[in-house]
């Protein structure tokens, strides 16, 4: 069976003439502007949740994956209403959503880099919170924990916190003899891959 192409290229272009953005199907990244990203969330945000628009854009540039992204799996053609859409369901089932995604992904690198005892990749994450190739604006700022107010703990410490579950979530299941979570060893290598 061949899958049909619901939305097309045509109706994105159409889309985006009446919203006065760019075209969204010339994309060749998942970059969006603050202004486009506030005309779209004043579109779709109908019940007037407090949403910031720098969270909504963030969340545009991560659900345009569901577009032209990946060829085989373009469910949107970038359409930008679609998009917000996406985010906006997110964002209904946590403010946090994306902030969320982001601690998620970064823990999970975490998690191989530490089973495959990559030290030079954790101490990159912990310098700089981004995985190294990656130009993706969740990836490589530490804004999306920073942003939120009355956030006192510094990017060091959520890597920190970041690398000692990794850390325990490794050891919890290694072969008895071998460094246990809550061990001096493991609190050693803590110290080694996060330290002052």
């Amino acid at each position: 069976m061949k899958i049909p192409q619901y939305v097309t290229v045509a109706d994105v272009q159409k889309v985006c003439k009446e919203l006065k953005i760019s075209d969204w199907t010339k994309k060749k990244e998942a970059k969006v502007s603050l202004n486009e990203a506030k005309k779209i969330l004043s579109l779709v945000n109908v019940e007037k949740m407090k949403i910031d628009p720098k969270d909504f854009c963030a969340g545009l540039e991560v659900e345009l994956e569901h577009g032209m992204t990946f060829k085989d799996a373009n469910v949107t053609n970038n359409h930008p209403v679609l998009t917000g859409l996406i985010v906006l369901a997110h964002l209904k089932e946590s403010l946090d959503y994306y902030k969320l995604l982001e601690v998620a992904e970064l823990e999970g690198d975490l998690v191989k880099a530490v089973a495959a005892g990559n030290a030079a990749k954790i101490k990159n994450y912990y310098r700089g919170w981004r995985k190294p190739g990656s130009n993706s604006p969740r990836r490589n700022s530490s804004a999306w924990l920073e942003r939120e107010e009355g956030e006192r703990r510094s990017h060091r410490e959520i890597i920190k916190g970041l690398i000692s579950r990794a850390l325990f979530n490794c050891c919890s299941f290694m072969p008895a003899g071998m460094t246990r979570a809550g061990s001096s060893s493991h609190q050693k290598l803590i110290c080694h891959f996060a330290p002052q």
